[in-house]
């Protein structure tokens, strides 16, 4: 009897191990098919094309390249030698037999001008995935010397070590004598990653970084190009968009200064993902929209407002509209155009003959618009009615006060897709 309870007692305690193995790996299953928004420090780095340019893809290290990349230059503007000597390539350090003596002559960029007085954006960047842990970022950034008011491109590469989180830089004298500053994206190369031996200066943290917080980390690199790098912003937006909203770039200058678009600060945002990029739809202070389209980790166009080119959104909604409904849609079109001084983009919606009767010239539009609507318009409508193909909503127009309103007639024909046509009572 003794014998069949040892081997019954023997029976549960195998069955019991076995059920804890199988917990245990269900849960692991479990936590890493998760999809949460928080990137951190990951075993689990897919890498598909070997040694390719390739867009970012983990949020936390793209971000982390970014900031070991300002702090580089940081480093050089406050002549930090010993910092430098350390954190720069060894490779490097030895080809150029580089001392602490000369380090400062052999990581400055002679085209560059230094000043203590200055500001670096970085703007965009690509990855090679060298194995599991070991990661090469190119980084594009702009110097700022904000005294001479000159800017300057600066390339580097910074090349991260994940599983130890230690990092070494590649200078721009470095990778332009190697060619790596030529390197585009869907490229092949090599780039011979180095061990990097942990010192007390070439380690860094991992901060997780969330979907969320990227939306305002895309305004404030979009806001500070608007300040210090007119052009870089420019280069920015949205091909189709730039195409469409403005003629050049003097016309998109004005329109900055017009809106005031440097002095606004984020209010809100969404994020949204599409199939083969992510959309950060942000809301500045004074309510005007700035659209982040992301085809990968620090690489995103920019769209300054929601009527120049339908957003996804919006031909989706428009398409499931009524046709009363996608008249309403128009009109507000129309109205965020007003309140944004875009009167270019009404003025091409008006009737021919309308216009042609009364605003022969955008000028004279704009003067119209100017005197008798106010400087932030708010709409309701009401009233609505049909008459063959033609709409007429009555419209409330209010100024943000809500002290002052006046009401027109829009009068409006929907033509195919979501283009339309319309006039209004004089």
């Amino acid at each position: 009897m003794k014998k069949i309870i040892a081997v019954i007692i023997s029976i549960i305690i195998i069955i019991t191990i076995v059920l804890i193995i199988l917990i245990t790996s269900n849960n692991n299953n479990v936590n890493n098919n998760e999809e949460g928004t928080i990137e951190g420090k990951s075993d689990i780095i897919t890498i598909t094309n070997g040694m390719v340019v390739e867009y970012p893809d983990n949020r936390t290290n793209s971000f982390t390249a970014k900031r070991l990349a300002e702090e580089y230059i940081n480093y050089i503007v406050g002549e930090r030698k010993e910092k430098l000597i350390n954190i720069i390539s060894n490779k490097y350090v030895q080809k150029e037999n580089i001392t602490i003596d000369n380090v400062l002559e052999k990581v400055k960029d002679a085209n560059v001008q230094y000043s203590q007085n200055y500001k670096v954006i970085v703007n965009n960047m690509y990855v090679i995935k060298e194995s599991i842990n070991l990661e090469s970022y190119l980084v594009d950034l702009t110097y700022c010397n904000l005294d001479a008011n000159k800017n300057y491109e600066i390339k580097l590469i910074v090349q991260i070590d994940i599983e130890n989180l230690t990092f070494c830089i590649m200078p721009y004298k470095y990778i332009q004598k190697l060619g790596y500053d030529k390197l585009k994206l869907g490229d092949t190369c090599t780039i011979e990653h180095e061990k990097i031996e942990k010192n007390q200066y070439n380690i860094y943290k991992m901060t997780p970084i969330s979907k969320n917080s990227t939306a305002e980390r895309y305004f404030n690199i979009f806001l500070e190009n608007l300040k210090y790098d007119m052009q870089k912003s420019y280069e920015l937006l949205d091909t189709q968009y730039k195409q469409n909203k403005f003629k050049n770039i003097n016309e998109y200058i004005q329109y900055v200064q017009n809106n005031k678009l440097q002095e606004n600060a984020i209010k809100s945002y969404n994020v949204y993902t599409y199939d083969d990029y992510n959309q950060y739809v942000c809301i500045d202070n004074q309510n005007r929209y700035y659209i982040f389209n992301e085809k990968g980790i620090m690489n995103f166009t920019v769209i300054l407002d929601t009527y120049t080119i339908d957003l996804p959104e919006f031909t989706e909604k428009y398409t499931k509209a009524s046709d009363e409904e996608k008249v309403l849609l128009n009109i507000q079109k129309c109205f965020a155009a007003i309140n944004d001084k875009d009167y270019n983009y009404v003025y091409s919606k008006l009737d021919n003959t309308f216009k042609s009767n009364n605003f022969k010239t955008l000028a004279d539009f704009q003067k119209y618009i100017s005197s008798n609507f106010f400087e932030k318009n708010e709409i309701s409508a009401s009233n609505a009615r049909k008459q063959g193909d033609i709409y007429m909503y009555d419209i409330k127009i209010r100024n943000e006060e809500g002290t002052k309103s006046i009401t027109k007639t829009f009068v409006m024909r929907l033509n195919e897709n979501t283009d339309f046509v319309m006039s209004f009572g004089i």
